[in-house]
């Protein structure tokens, strides 16, 4: 039968101690064939069949053998003949049959001899095992029969084993016989986990006063009593767990005084003996656990005067309340789980005695509230769980004696208020989850006017988890004390603004999620103006800012953050943080919603100006902040005239315009779609500040020199009445000192005589400032472009 893939991997060693690495190791035979490696290891290699191996052996001379077999039988054994290795201290045999004979005369037929080790797997040994099968092998010490589907053993297997220490058999199908562990006085280690065992008989293990470790796991025992166990007085380690055990007698470890291990997780307990440990005073490591009913009753003082107890292990057992005395007396723990129960409250004396007590795991219960006071002299404690309970408040008291606390979970409770003082009494705390309630964390007001967190006493914070919450300020304290903060989590809460001020982190390496809140405006006006001030650091800080999912008002206020985005900025105020806006987009004006802030250009952004900027009637006036342009839009207002006045942006006071630094130096007016006839001249008021003037649509006929602003560098005089240009404005548009960039004359009855000459020069001189809009711009080559 071939091996599969998973059955070489598993394979096993024969191992053999030699006396020489030369060829005298290999059978002087024609069926095997040997090599020889750089470390002097030898691989043998041997078959009844050509191209068919029977079995492979790799030797590493004085020390070991990998022997693994494949299509063979017990007769195959022979093409050993011939091999003489010496005395071999461990073997075994992974996939081989039985041989014929007693194993120690099989392993003498090839010159070994002084084993001490051995392992034999075969996969199917059923009750084909002989008494004879191990006779002459005294000196084992190590003996592993795992996975080889033995049902019976003989009752006299190990009779001259009298020097074995390790005994595995796990993962067959045993019944074991009463005494058939009578001539193992020495051993120390048993393995019988899955077995499929429902009962042991009594008295089975008394000879085994050394067993240091006892494995029976895996099994479907389902009761246990003493007896069981007699003659077990040396037993350190006893592994029952994943078995069907509903009871066990309260006396059962009563003669397992060195007992300091115990696990039984995966039972079918509903109660425990009052008792069970009053006589395992060595018991340093309790593992009850995954329960498969609820464990209805506790006994009070289960775990009680237990001076060695380091850890407990009582999760997920459907426990439903716990004695006030179950750890009284045992001041040593340091490990306590009770998380997955039933819990919906604790005593208050609970874990008075408790006081070296570092990590506690209260999570998944049902816990509704704590009394004050139940945490005090917990001094050592380093972890607490609380998460996934149904915790609504956090009293002033709850965690007061807890003064070396580092981390706490409170995440998934229903928690809605914690009082001011309540983290005053845990100054250490190093991480806190507080993820998935009903907070706010709204604590005092400084003299300073800044707003603190009820969290403001944890100034050695370094993780801060607050996802999924109420909260709606950045607090000053998580920005200016919390130096230390690395991870500040407060995605999925109700922050609707975001300035400077709440980014300005002290820390220095730190990332702050603020993704999926309400944030409609970021304001990082003055950024640049803050980050020239700021001390240089040897080495730059890491600060990042994480934005995606909130829906932002593109409006004048993010000007700055697009700027940002654009590396439009001083490279200090790059330096200060680095803002990830991942997919971030606007959620209004509608014009742009669902566009990303990356698509977002600064320079479409145009900023209202308030009502006391004298804006002519009925026009509206906005500041563009990219170029520092005052916009006067009067569009489409079925206007006959255009405005008297404008206001004169060199003249506006910076401090109603956004950003306030701005000053705004040029207008662009917007007159299109009108019924306009003529412009007034240049020199009324705040004309002479235009540099773009759009006139489309509009019934003006003609445009003296004395109305064209003197710096104009756009003009739109398309679908109008014009029929000619003369020279003095054709001078004028020549002439300016900015320089035109743009000029639209179509869609106007010019009058295509040698009158128009000038014109004609004009437009070959500029044809590349003079556009044509047919659906797409481009630029006139000739006269003929511009219809007559």
């Amino acid at each position: 039968m071939l091996l599969t893939m998973r059955q070489l991997m598993l394979t096993t060693v024969l191992t053999l101690a030699v006396v020489s690495s030369d060829n005298s190791l290999c059978p002087i035979n024609s069926s095997c064939h040997c090599e020889h490696n750089v470390l002097g290891d030898l691989d043998l290699w041997c078959s009844h069949a050509p191209q068919k191996v029977t079995f492979h052996a790799k030797l590493k001379p004085g020390n070991m053998l990998n022997f693994q077999c494949f299509s063979m039988t017990w007769m195959d054994y022979a093409l050993l003949s011939g091999l003489h290795v010496g005395p071999t201290p461990r073997v075994a045999f992974t996939f081989c049959p039985l041989p014929n004979m007693p194993l120690y005369q099989m392993l003498e037929s090839i010159g070994i001899s002084g084993v001490e080790s051995l392992v034999f797997q075969n996969s199917n040994l059923s009750d084909t095992l002989e008494s004879s099968f191990l006779a002459g092998l005294s000196n084992l010490t190590t003996l592993t029969l795992h996975g080889n589907g033995i049902t019976t053993l003989p009752q006299d297997l190990f009779q001259e084993m009298t020097m074995l220490q390790y005994l595995d058999l796990k993962d067959n199908a045993l019944q074991l016989p009463v005494h058939v562990f009578d001539h193992l006085s020495n051993l120390l280690t048993l393995e019988l986990g899955g077995n499929q065992m429902s009962h042991l008989e009594v008295g089975i293990f008394r000879n085994l006063s050394q067993l240091s470790r006892l494995n029976l796991w895996g099994n479907n025992l389902q009761n246990l009593t003493q007896d069981v166990f007699i003659g077990l007085s040396g037993l350190q380690f006893l592994d029952l767990s994943s078995n069907k055990l509903t009871s066990i007698s309260a006396d059962l470890f009563a003669k397992m005084p060195q007992l300091r291990e115990l696990t039984m997780p995966s039972n079918n307990f509903s109660f425990l003996p009052d008792g069970l440990f009053s006589s395992t005073r060595s018991l340093t490591k309790l593992g009850l656990y995954d329960n498969r009913q609820p464990l209805q009753y506790i006994p009070p003082g289960l775990l009680a005067n237990l001076t060695n107890l380091l850890e407990v292990y009582l999760n997920m057992c459907g426990i439903t309340q716990m004695p006030a005395d179950i750890f009284w007396g045992s001041p040593a723990i340091v490990n306590i789980s009770l998380q997955g129960n039933l819990l919906t409250t604790l005593p208050a004396e609970l874990f008075q005695d408790t006081v070296k007590l570092m990590n506690l795991k209260l999570g998944s219960n049902r816990l509704q509230a704590l009394p004050d006071g139940i945490f005090f002299g917990l001094d050592n404690l380093q972890t607490l769980e609380l998460d996934h309970n149904q915790l609504t408040n956090i009293s002033g008291n709850l965690l007061k004696g807890l003064a070396q606390l580092k981390s706490l979970n409170l995440e998934h409770n229903q928690l809605k208020h914690i009082a001011l003082e309540a983290f005053m009494h845990v100054p250490t705390l190093r991480q806190l989850t507080l993820s998935h309630n009903h907070l706010s964390l709204r604590g005092l007001q400084t003299n300073v006017g800044e707003v603190q967190s009820v969290l403001s006493a944890c100034v050695h914070l370094e993780e801060l988890y607050i996802s999924y919450n109420a909260i709606m300020t950045i607090f000053s304290d998580w920005v200016l004390t919390m130096l230390n903060l690395r991870t500040l989590d407060l995605s999925h809460n109700l922050i609707s603004n975001l300035s400077l001020e709440d980014i300005q982190f002290l820390s220095s390496y730190i990332t702050v999620d603020l993704t999926y809140n309400t944030i409609s405006i970021i304001d990082l006006q003055n950024l640049e103006i803050v980050a020239r001030g700021q001390i240089p650091h040897q080495t730059p800080p890491n600060r990042r800012i994480l934005l995606e999912g909130n829906p932002l008002m593109c409006d004048c206020k993010v000007y700055d953050l697009l700027r940002y985005l654009e590396d439009r900025l001083e490279p200090e105020a790059r330096s200060m943080f680095e803002i990830i806006p991942g997919n971030l987009s606007c959620a209004a004006p509608p014009g742009w919603r669902g566009i990303t802030v990356k698509q977002l250009s600064s320079f479409k952004i145009q900023c209202p100006l308030p009502k006391l900027v004298d804006c002519p009637h009925p026009c509206t006036c906005f500041e563009r902040p990219a170029d520092s342009a005052l916009i006067v839009d009067c569009s489409g207002l079925n206007l006959s005239q255009s405005p008297a006045s404008l206001p004169d942006p060199l003249k506006l006071d910076s401090r109603v315009l956004w950003p306030r630094r701005i000053k705004l130096n040029h207008t662009e007016l917007w007159l299109n779609s009108n019924s306009i006839v003529t412009l007034p001249w240049n020199t009324a008021p705040g004309y002479s500040r235009v540099t773009q003037l759009y006139l489309s649509g509009n019934n003006i006929s003609t445009l003296a020199a004395e109305q064209v602003p003197p710096h104009l560098q756009v003009l739109e005089l398309d679908h109008n009445n014009m029929t000619w240009l003369d020279a003095s404005i054709l001078q004028a548009l020549a002439n300016k000192t900015t320089g035109l960039q743009r000029l639209t004359l179509h869609a106007n009855p010019w009058q295509c005589d040698c009158a128009a000459r000038g014109m004609l020069n004009f437009l070959q001189e500029h044809f590349t400032q003079v556009w044509i809009i047919h659906g797409t711009p481009h630029h006139t080559t000739s006269y003929g472009d511009v219809p007559c």
